[in-house]
């Protein structure tokens, strides 16, 4: 039997919301060209400069796994796994080296270490699913406490290290945070954000890092995460993704962010969403033919129902019969929903208002 909670009594404070942009002339012109088209370094001067907490402490997994590997690679480390040589093959200044020796200056062990520390802080902070019968419904566990309100980073990769800094007011009532980099700020109502910033990116092969801001609520389909990016003159918005998507595990690197929401044919569930960087550094959500369900919900029949081989033609039907066990595996996205039987063949049924499905199957997730 699915997870059945009580009806929920949405108050109007709790509605979906979009972090306010108070500095209007932010976003108010075209976003300057990168000064290089690729970024070169993670961290420009890892090999020369000694790191600490505020280099380091809110970038996601995925960077501080490439910023520890980089300065390997600047000795000519050859490496094994296919992600990692291939990333550093794109990067003009990497020579492989057939003698390599770790021949690490201390400098670079201490970052080296910095980094390898702030890697398993990250790993200890992991989002989790928390339904079993759901998948993709997470949350965080484990301790943020190593995340910063202010970063010394290359936001753009044009080589130069950038201020940046979240204020958050201390005054009861006022809900009106501050995000400042370098002599530009971007000013959004805050309430119900988590009190630091991620830093990602998106897309490896472009020059930013991005900013990204999570939203949260008691309720799941109300979560919500904010990118933005620095052109190295203003900060400038790249979309909204549903739900915590600034977790490494959520971002391909390749600009790809998925996402969820909730979905109500048949029961309650959630959709996995994709989103990508479009030429203008813009996040779109990819339309998919398929939404699956994660796991699929097995169910009881409690009524005859009759269904389509194919999609979109009616000349070959399935039956399912009371007591029939059969699987909910998801929807496309044209209102159709998929259905697997005890003998393991698939169908199709066509949702409408029309059906209660509660007079029809046992076992839905049932959220309201």
């Amino acid at each position: 039997m699915g997870l059945i909670f009580g009806v929920l009594i949405l108050l109007s404070s709790c509605s979906t919301k979009e972090p306010v942009n108070l500095t209007k002339e932010e976003n108010s012109n075209k976003a300057v060209s990168p000064a290089n088209p690729v970024r070169e370094y993670i961290i420009n001067d890892s090999n020369k400069v000694l790191l600490n907490a505020d280099n380091v402490s809110n970038m996601d997994g995925h960077i501080l796994e490439l910023a520890r590997n980089e300065i390997y690679a600047r000795h000519g480390y050859i490496f094994k796994r296919k992600d990692l040589a291939g990333y550093f093959s794109s990067k003009k200044w990497y020579k492989k080296n057939q003698n390599y020796k770790d021949a690490f200056t201390d400098i670079e062990k201490k970052n080296i270490e910095l980094l390898h520390t702030y890697e398993a802080k990250y790993a200890a902070y992991q989002l989790i699913a928390t339904h079993t019968d759901d998948y993709r419904v997470k949350n965080y566990e484990g301790s943020n406490t190593f995340k910063q309100q202010h970063m010394v980073i290359d936001l753009n990769g044009d080589g130069i290290s950038d201020n940046v800094e979240l204020k958050i007011p201390t005054t009861k009532g006022d809900t009106t945070w501050t995000l400042k980099v370098n002599g530009t700020s971007l000013q959004f109502d805050g309430e119900d954000m988590f009190p630091y910033f991620e830093i990602v990116d998106l897309n490896i092969n472009d020059p930013y890092f991005e900013i990204a801001f999570q939203f949260d609520s008691q309720y799941d389909f109300f979560r919500e995460t904010y990118f933005y990016y620095y052109d190295g003159q203003k900060i400038r918005s790249v979309g909204t993704v549903p739900d915590f998507a600034a977790h490494s595990s959520m971002i391909d690197g390749l600009g790809t962010v998925k996402g969820i929401d909730r979905a109500k044919e048949l029961q309650t569930w959630y959709r996995e969403l994709v989103f990508r960087l479009d030429a203008e550094h813009q996040l779109r959500e990819e339309e998919q033919d398929f939404y699956s369900m994660s796991p699929p919900t097995v169910l009881t029949a409690k009524k005859e129902l009759k269904l389509q081989k194919l999609r979109n033609s009616d000349e070959e039907f399935l039956q399912i019969n009371p007591g029939d066990q059969v699987s909910f595996l998801g929807e496309d996205n044209r209102g159709y929903i998929k259905f697997e039987l005890s003998t393991g063949l698939t169908g199709w049924f066509q949702a409408g208002d029309m059906y209660d499905f509660t007079d029809y199957f046992e076992g839905l997730i049932l959220y309201d």
